[in-house]
């Protein structure tokens, strides 16, 4: 009998102190879902053009809320007569974060478009009203600014909406190409506040042009440097720079190539060799770049028909300097057209009309391995 109390007497005891430790739990439980919560909406945010400026605005917001205006999205929380406790005090604060962290710059444009995301953080705490409680907060907070704000996050919405329609031909398209497609609906919806937007795009484009233009600058003048150096060289820069471009495949081997045989230093050596050794040169060249058997065997076909149009382009350039220096007028023009047809048959007549437009197509410099 005796046993039969204690033992009553200890499970009434667990009862009592598991009650007493429900109202801590629910505490510790409501701060730890406010702090998951929150990690979970803003990387989700971390995708966006301007993630590092919301995540700042995010985190600051969430670190000074009450740790009941956490809830899960779960339970779809609104602007319900439930709610508007939680949606009222949640409003003020950020009213009051705002003003606080932004009131002074909020003029700036840059700034004012990380507000979109904002936005989303907004409708995902509250999503049968986060589009209205965004307006209410952004009115109260910025009322000078709301109209330039909100028309600038519909133009925002526009230019994404735009770049998912057209993400497929985008892909398709070469770098350059898709560069100045997306810059052209930038500048098309925002003007000059275009670069203002995505300046930091804008920054970190122009030091890797700046880097790789240095290097180009550089191995310009490499006349010392062996062509393996170069290449090196020139192919290690591209790579640091552009890695992601390169690994996706969005840079051309030609491209490289092009940039390569550019290069005054590479034209320099190929002119001193012979032509049987400056095909196998650029062959190697190309073999280096990634290029197929295939390809390097059709390309050095090319070469060869460049280099025979050079060759007669040579002849054609000596004999027609010669008339000249004999012959004015009508007579010049006729011994000119006779001479043309005679080397370019077919390509006679247009070859007349460019140099009748200052155009000398073989006074161009000779490219080797372009043209």
């Amino acid at each position: 009998m005796g046993k039969k109390l204690i033992v009553k007497g200890i499970l009434t005891l667990v009862v009592l102190v598991c009650l007493a430790m429900i109202p801590i739990i629910n505490q510790l439980q409501s701060l730890g879902w406010m702090d998951t919560e929150f990690s979970r909406q803003v990387g989700s945010q971390e995708s966006s053009s301007n993630s590092t400026e919301v995540s700042e605005l995010a985190s600051g917001l969430s670190s000074q809320t009450s740790p009941n205006l956490s809830s899960s999205r779960s339970s779809n929380e609104s602007a319900t007569p439930g709610h508007l406790g939680e949606y009222d005090a949640f409003k003020q604060q950020m009213i009051h974060e705002l003003k606080q962290r932004y009131g002074g710059s909020i003029s700036d444009v840059a700034l004012q478009a990380t507000l979109r995301d904002f936005r989303d953080y907004v409708a995902e705490r509250f999503p049968d009203a986060g589009d209205s409680l965004f307006r209410e907060i952004i009115t109260a907070a910025f009322p000078e600014q709301a109209r330039k704000i909100f028309a600038l996050v519909a133009k925002l919405d526009e230019y994404y909406q735009w770049h998912l329609d057209q993400l497929v031909a985008l892909n398709e398209m070469d770098p350059l190409t898709r560069e100045g497609t997306v810059w052209q609906k930038r500048t098309d919806l925002f003007g000059t506040d275009a670069e203002l937007i995505w300046a930091e795009e804008l920054n970190r484009t122009q030091q890797k042009e700046a880097k790789v233009q240095e290097t180009l600058a550089s191995l310009n003048q490499a006349d010392q440097v062996t062509m393996d150096e170069r290449l090196y060289i020139l192919t290690s820069t591209i790579e640091e720079e552009y890695q992601s471009t390169l690994a996706s495949g969005l840079m051309d081997k030609s491209m490289m190539a092009g940039v390569f045989f550019g290069l005054d230093s590479v034209q320099n050596d190929l002119k001193t060799m012979s032509p049987e050794e400056r095909q196998e040169e650029i062959n190697r060249v190309r073999k280096q770049l990634g290029f197929t058997d295939e390809q390097i065997e059709r390309l050095s076909s090319m070469d060869q028909k460049n280099e025979a149009r050079w060759q007669t382009g040579y002849k054609y350039s000596a004999a027609r300097k010669a008339l000249e220096s004999q012959y004015t007028g009508a007579e010049l023009e006729s011994k000119l057209q006779a001479l043309r047809e005679e080397m370019f048959e077919r390509e006679a007549k247009t070859i007349a009309m460019e140099e009748a437009s200052g155009f000398y197509r073989f006074d161009r410099p000779r490219v080797f391995g372009r043209n």
